[in-house]
């Protein structure tokens, strides 16, 4: 897989959004004919892309060509201010506007949905819980610099949940800093039709139309104590503890306008519209429902208290008890190796292309050996430099060796293959090297191996990897194949140059799964996965860039 397949499986969770608000902009423009949607889409890829198009005129920045109103009633008066949208970002406190727009329909919106519905509580209650005791939260946002990649300014935290930083990690340690001075705040009453006009702020022909106009057709303010109304959205999050951390750190947004409505004690009620990778929260004080609404929903139950720890998408993710990560650790074969194995192991030298390579054969010591009464061995062997591959092959024609036969796995120029044999017979182990990263590779090692007194079973499917696959060691699983049945299923990767892999995942159907860096062992990355079935993929970010480095099976 290239570079640039490795990077598209980063961005699998904001193509949508990305491609409705493409879409949008197309429809503001009053594009008819496709020599211009082209011209059109040129200009507008470049500019997110931050590029330029040699003959194509620059696209100007959005956030210079686009005012918005923000409205608010105070008192019984109603002020009016545009402000460039960079501004209204930032202000989130006085009423979002623009930024709502996702193009779905109103059926859409309006079915009543128990698995949305279950979202929309669960991020009224992560308010809540913030709300209840800001500096305890504040802990749960300290959490997170654990999971903080530097070279990426991402949180890459486990689960899959992306969360991305402008300004680093000083946007979380300014959002730490003032949770923590922080007095507990009112709890805010769930308020359905606050939801409503929620859901009608993300119908496309509302786009510019105002918060309190919105909660208008739902409700009514009291305008003779005065009432207030905001509105925060959080885009390309689907979990709600994560919409939550996203809006209260309100990174990039100097004035942190969704934080203020989030912990302001002006507010009374609140309504929550999830659809998509899509949050829509309101806040308003002296507003009353209608009785005769269109949809009815039921109210969330909150908790007397509330758990401040930093948990996840745990229904697609768990974290592995230490001790799991130890006993998989353990069992591996490269663990109990003695470090002196490779020098007091005999030598093989190779001459490619100008280079001389030099191999150790640690186990077995000899280059031919028998099995006897197993279908499984294992070989190791020390090396030089290069990148090394390996495959397994039976003299018989008739027995099935599924692609290479083999499962080889590196780890500071150590390399383990592990075998297996559908029958008895005479088998050939070759190694081979690419010592120019030039992707030519040279036979270098031979293995010839006699099997005998072993059972004639169906082979067994390995684990796809990739060139990339050498910069991660795969202690678990090994097998090709895995089942979707189970509840979960564990992933343990060493990595033995941390500071050039900023994370490691696996994608599971649409769901990019960070795992969690071991907080004891800063080299593993390992958790515990809910598998989809059909194929699941083992990516490392390397360097900044997204890589295969293998693929499973799932049945």
């Amino acid at each position: 897989m290239n570079q640039a397949e490795g990077q598209g499986i980063a961005m699998v969770k904001e193509l949508p959004s990305i491609l409705r608000k493409f879409a949008l902009e197309v429809r503001r423009s009053k594009i008819s004919t496709e020599s211009d949607f082209n011209y059109f889409a040129t200009r507008y890829f470049a500019r997110l892309a931050k590029m330029h198009v040699t003959g194509v005129e620059d696209l100007p920045d959005e956030n210079e060509v686009k005012d918005v109103h923000v409205y608010r009633i105070v008192s019984g008066q109603e002020e009016v201010a545009t402000l460039p949208r960079s501004t209204q970002q930032g202000a989130a406190a006085q009423g979002m506007g623009k930024e709502l727009v996702q193009g779905f329909t109103r059926a859409e919106l309006m079915a009543f949905s128990a698995e949305l519905l279950e979202t929309e509580h669960a991020v009224i209650k992560e308010i809540a819980a913030l709300r209840a005791n800001p500096a305890l939260y504040s802990q749960k946002v300290l959490a997170l610099k654990h999971h903080f990649a530097e070279p990426l300014q991402k949180m890459l935290l486990p689960g899959g949940v992306l969360l991305s930083s402008d300004e680093g990690w000083a946007a979380y340690d300014d959002c730490v800093g003032v949770l923590a001075s922080l007095s507990p705040l009112p709890r805010l009453n769930y308020n359905p039709a606050l939801s409503l006009a929620a859901r009608e702020g993300l119908l496309q022909e509302n786009e510019s139309v105002a918060p309190r106009e919105l909660c208008s057709r739902f409700g009514t303010f009291d305008e003779t104590t005065g009432s207030a109304v905001a509105q925060s959205v959080c885009f390309n999050q689907i979990i709600p503890q994560a919409i939550v951390l996203q809006l209260v750190v309100d990174d990039d947004y100097p004035t942190r306008g969704n934080r203020v409505n989030l912990l302001s004690a002006e507010f009374t009620d609140i309504g929550v519209c999830f659809h998509g990778s899509t949050c829509n929260i309101i806040l308003a004080s002296h507003y009353t429902a209608n009785e005769d609404l269109p949809l009815k929903l039921g109210a969330p139950k909150l908790p007397s208290s509330f758990d401040y720890s930093l948990n996840l998408n745990t229904h697609k993710f768990q974290v592995m008890a230490p001790a799991a990560v130890e006993e998989a650790v353990a069992s591996d074969v490269l663990t109990s190796l003695s470090p002196d194995a490779a020098l007091n192991a005999p030598m093989v030298t190779a001459e490619l292309q100008s280079t001389t390579m030099t191999l150790s054969c640690i186990q077995p010591q000899d280059v031919n050996f028998t099995v006897e009464g197993s279908n499984d061995a294992t070989v190791i062997f020390g090396f030089s430099s290069g990148h090394v591959i390996a495959s397994l092959g039976c003299a018989d024609p008739s027995v099935n060796v599924v692609d290479r036969g083999c499962l080889l796995r590196v780890k500071d120029k150590l390399a383990t293959v592990q075998l297996f044999f559908p029958a008895p017979g005479e088998y050939k182990l070759q190694i081979s090297a690419d010592v120019t990263n030039a992707g030519k590779y040279h036979k270098v090692l031979e293995y010839l191996i006699t099997v005998r007194g072993c059972t004639v079973t169906a082979p067994v499917r390995f684990p796809t990897t990739f060139l990339q696959s050498q910069s991660c060691y795969l202690i678990t699983p090994r097998q090709g194949v895995l089942s979707a049945k189970q509840d979960f299923t564990e992933f343990v990767v060493e990595v033995p140059q941390p500071s050039s892999v900023s994370g490691v995942a696996v994608l599971s159907g649409s769901e990019l799964l960070y795992l969690e860096r071991s907080r004891k062992r800063p080299t593993l990355w390992c958790g515990r996965v809910r598998l989809e079935a059909g194929s699941c993929k083992l990516s490392a970010n390397i360097d900044g860039s997204c890589f295969e480095i293998y693929t499973f099976a799932v049945n």
